[in-house]
């Protein structure tokens, strides 16, 4: 669930129901939340979880299709991911 996600994993909300608004997607509504994990790693466990983000995976996964801001701002769409 939604909750132990963010139990597990201990993210801090750092915006929670912001509008926003899309004209050139026809979308408006609210994030469920955007927050920040401290240091990637789950509660109770001593691993850390590191992710990197490439075009190529980014790419793969379908992302430049869908968003047009991965070509024009590539580096800050990935950072962003």
């Amino acid at each position: 669930s939604c909750a132990r996600f963010l139990d597990d994993w201990q993210i801090q909300p750092v915006v929670v129901e912001r509008p926003v608004a899309s004209r050139t997607w026809w979308y408006s509504g609210t994030p469920d939340v955007i927050g920040d994990v401290p240091d990637g790693r789950r509660k109770g466990q001593a691993q850390e979880e590191r992710v990197t983000w490439t075009m190529d995976r980014a790419t793969k996964a379908g992302f430049p299709a869908k968003n047009p801001n991965y070509k024009t701002q590539p580096q800050n769409m990935l950072l962003a991911r």
